[in-house]
Parts: structure tokens; sequence; C-alpha cells
């Protein structure tokens, strides 16, 4: 959501300022604004796409419980899928107007360490001209877990 918001900020403030500008600039804004949401699109699809492992020293129950109280709220509900966690978005993101929203699975293992094998992947999705239905939710709500779980290790920052 935060990404969608971002892209709406930049879009309302940048088609303004061109219009002040003049007609030509306006025209101009809107071409750059099409292709720069088009390749935003694309780019977001492919890493939403993609699968994300990571290794955490805390035991299973604990990610669990980070997990779905990370997922909890409005924006994401609980659905039935892949993973042993599975959440689909609710509300708008890029190109999911009258599409299905994705799922986002979430698996836990056990490591020989007492740690926790965490994988997060979209095991769902729609795609309408090669751009997959609200990828921007997904990207920014993975990314934010990811976080949570870096600062529970007592790490700085994440690497994706």
């Amino acid at each position: 959501m935060q990404i969608f918001l971002a892209f709406l900020i930049v879009t309302i403030v940048g088609f303004v300022s061109a219009l002040a500008v003049g007609g030509g600039a306006a025209f101009w804004f809107a071409i750059a604004w099409f292709v720069g949401l088009v390749i935003l699109s694309l780019v977001l699809g492919a890493y939403a796409k993609r699968q994300i492992d990571v290794v955490h020293s805390a035991d299973p129950p604990t990610i669990q419980q980070v997990i779905e109280s990370h997922f909890s709220g409005v924006g994401w509900k609980n659905v039935q899928g892949d993973g042993l966690m599975n959440f689909q978005s609710r509300g708008i993101g890029i190109n999911s107007w009258n599409s299905k929203n994705p799922v986002v699975s979430v698996s836990l293992s056990p490591t020989v360490d007492g740690g926790t094998e965490v994988s997060i992947w979209m095991s769902e999705w729609v795609t309408r001209t090669g751009i997959v239905s609200s990828c921007d939710r997904v990207v920014s709500k993975r990314w934010t877990l990811l976080r949570k779980l870096a600062a529970l290790e007592g790490e700085s920052e994440v690497r994706l």
C-alpha cells in the first residue's frame, strides 16, 4: 500500500506541476508517467514472484506469532493455501481493479540448532498484460515482515 500511495502522490503533484507549466509539459508528463508505471509494475511483479528464504534463530512458535500479528488487521485476511500460513491482500493496489488479490504464503521449518527457516512466497496471483495484480502490496508487506524478523534477530539491516 505504501508504494501505491507514494506513486499516487507523485502522480497528483507531478501532473498539477506540469499543468502549471503548460499543456505540452502535462502531455509529456503523462507519457513519462505511463512508461514509469509500466516499468515499476513489471519490476515489482517480478520481485513479488520471488520466494524468499530466511533462517532465524528464534523458535517456530515465536516466528509464527510475529508473522500472524504482522498480517493481522484490515489489509490482509487469512485464507486456505499452500503454506502453513496464507494471507490474501484486501483493497486497492497496482493493476488491482476488478481482479483477485494475491495470496502470500509462509512456511516454517525448524532447524537442527533450534532456529527456524522461514519461506515466504506469493502462492496465488492474477496477471493482466504481464502485470501482477497488487504486486506493490506483496512487496511492501513482505519487506516490512523481513524488517520485523531482522529486528527480532537484532540485526540493523535486512539483506534482500
